[in-house]
């Protein structure tokens, strides 16, 4: 590989990846995304800037903080332990691949 190819390849490598982690940044705005699970439930995810975060599924609430990785974030809901996810634009919200291949959708 050219050495000019190798240095457009790494700067489009490193724009994805903002781009991914500026899609969590995003999320991370305060007010209420409806989640949709694998599953097919719904629930309520609010993302705070500082990492921190809240779910309600129904009548009950978990704590959960959150981080930016380099495909998006990760996720973890105590007690439920931590789900990594791809981030993707879709039409009308978010995209999250888990590592498993479950889809979450986020929606404000």
């Amino acid at each position: 590989m050219k050495k000019s190819s190798l240095v457009l390849t790494l700067a489009l490598a490193l724009s994805t990846s903002e781009a991914l982690a500026q899609i969590a940044q995003t999320m991370a705005d305060g007010q209420p995304w409806e989640l949709t699970d694998p599953s097919g439930r719904s629930a309520e995810l609010t993302l705070n800037p500082d990492g921190t975060g809240r779910v309600r599924l129904g009548f009950g609430r978990a704590d959960t903080t959150w981080e930016t990785t380099k495909d998006g974030m990760c996720l973890t809901i105590r007690p439920l332990g931590e789900t990594c996810l791809e981030l993707r634009q879709m039409d009308g919200g978010i995209v999250g691949t888990a590592q498993d291949g479950g889809t979450f959708i986020f929606r404000h």
